[in-house]
């Protein structure tokens, strides 16, 4: 039997990962802006929307740290 708990954090894992694979394979920098603003208003849009499972998935892949120098390059 499928524990519920360990399936929502692996899906909260699995979408984090997607979120930042997305932003990751954006070919300049400008895009890479672009698409981290798209997900900021899609989190927005889902704690309006109270999924807060789907907010937090958003809110930690935009919080990676390998973010900190990947989105930076000009």
């Amino acid at each position: 039997e499928e524990n519920p708990v360990r399936s929502l954090f692996t899906l909260i894992h699995r979408f984090s990962g997607w979120v930042a694979l997305q932003i990751l394979e954006a070919p300049t920098s400008a895009a890479a802006e672009v698409r981290i603003h798209r997900f900021v208003a899609l989190a927005s849009q889902l704690r309006a929307l109270h999924n807060y499972s789907a907010m937090f998935s958003v809110v930690l892949a935009l919080g990676m740290h390998r973010f900190s120098f990947c989105c930076c390059f000009a």
